[in-house]
């Protein structure tokens, strides 16, 4: 096990959610190394089952791994910080997908496969991915709906100082 907090190398650059070109691992994003590094911090140490970079392969936990991390908690952190941390970064696309894939195995916190993922749970976790990603790409689109009148209201004005007031307050409602 290494250092509670993630490598700062973790944080420079971003690498979209993918599948490895094998087809079988699922690497982490900015995204999840945020939630690890949130979830770390609560622990004394950093468990090897976690991601430590982006790129590197995002493994589904064994049933119970929560039990398992309770030994580790700093004694100013909750066991229900712990649990919601947890299940955020088990909520997340990278975590869901890996889970899903035919033929995953569960870890322990050393990252040893202990059990294949059940196809109940491999099932459950897919529903959840596509409901999540669907949910997240209508965000997306309302976001970017909600950006591009503003934008091209001020480009119609000519660029002129007048045109800049009004897409600034419309840009800075979007955020």
């Amino acid at each position: 096990m290494t250092n509670a907090s993630v490598p700062a190398a973790a944080q420079v650059a971003e690498q979209p959610a993918k599948i490895t070109p094998n087809g079988n691992a699922v690497v982490a994003t900015r995204y999840e190394i945020d939630k690890l590094t949130a979830l770390c911090a609560l622990l004394t140490e950093h468990p090897v089952v976690f991601p430590a970079a982006i790129g590197r392969p995002v493994l589904p936990l064994a049933i119970g791994i929560l039990d398992a991390l309770k030994p580790l908690l700093r004694p100013e952190a909750t066991a229900a910080q712990l649990k919601d941390a947890l299940r955020t970064y088990s909520m997340s696309l990278a975590y869901l997908l890996a889970q899903s894939r035919s033929g995953s195995w569960r870890h322990d916190l050393a990252g040893v496969p202990v059990a294949p993922v059940s196809e109940e749970h491999r099932s459950s976790a897919w529903d959840r991915f596509t409901a999540l990603r669907a949910r997240r790409n209508q965000l997306r689109q309302a976001r970017r709906s909600k950006i591009e009148p503003a934008a091209i209201g001020g480009q119609a004005k000519g660029g002129t100082e007048a045109s800049s007031e009004v897409v600034k307050p419309a840009m800075a409602g979007a955020r």
